[in-house]
């Protein structure tokens, strides 16, 4: 008698393959969503890289060089370096100065108010790029720069306290920040926890 091992193989019911197919469908969905939430995590990260490297290189070219470094938020991702020249004794400085870095970032952050917490700074987010006096908490002068001393000022002398706040509008965990304290120039950046981190303030370094 031979015995015939076909009749004791046995392939997947219809409904086993059914629940596999919705299983990997179910982990590659998952997959999708969490590369595109670490993509915008990432988009968000290199925004405020941006501006914490444009500040502390604006900081270090002043007290290097010797000379006030302007700072100009432009449009919605566009930190511009100004150097301020000596005008030869006659005027402090010239009325151009020369353009030190004008590139923007990339990608969809820009700037904007995306939560509604302030940094543990607590130096105001009524607006995207808030900077007041850190004297008086007043409106700051036109023009804002750091000095030869290293210290962030207006064009009064009067240092500035202040908060540059990114991320991708409607996605609040993409929310980040830089503060500058005026006095010292140090420049600090944070990002948001969201808004499940249990901590009396999701905003960290």
């Amino acid at each position: 008698m031979r015995w015939n091992g076909r009749e004791n193989e046995q392939g997947f019911t219809m409904v086993e393959t059914v629940v596999v197919v919705a299983l990997i469908s179910v982990v590659v969905c998952m997959a999708i969503i969490s590369s595109g939430i670490g993509n915008m995590n990432s988009q968000a990260d290199k925004a405020m890289g941006y501006v914490n490297g444009q500040l502390r290189v604006a900081r270090g070219m002043a007290i290097s060089q010797r000379r006030n470094i302007q700072v100009a938020f432009n449009g919605t991702n566009h930190v511009l370096l100004t150097r301020q020249e000596v005008g030869g004794g006659q005027t402090p400085f010239l009325d151009n100065p020369a353009d030190v870095n004008g590139i923007p970032w990339e990608g969809p952050a820009v700037y904007a108010v995306v939560v509604s917490t302030d940094t543990p700074m607590a130096f105001g987010n009524g607006a995207a790029i808030k900077f007041v006096n850190a004297s008086t908490g007043g409106v700051p002068g036109p023009t804002m720069m750091f000095n030869t001393a290293g210290q962030f000022v207006d064009n009064t002398g009067a240092p500035l306290n202040g908060t540059v706040f990114m991320g991708i509008v409607g996605r609040p965990n993409t929310a980040r920040s830089v503060t500058v304290l005026g006095a010292t120039g140090r420049v600090r950046s944070y990002h948001w926890l969201g808004t499940g981190c249990g901590l009396a303030n999701c905003w960290i370094e």
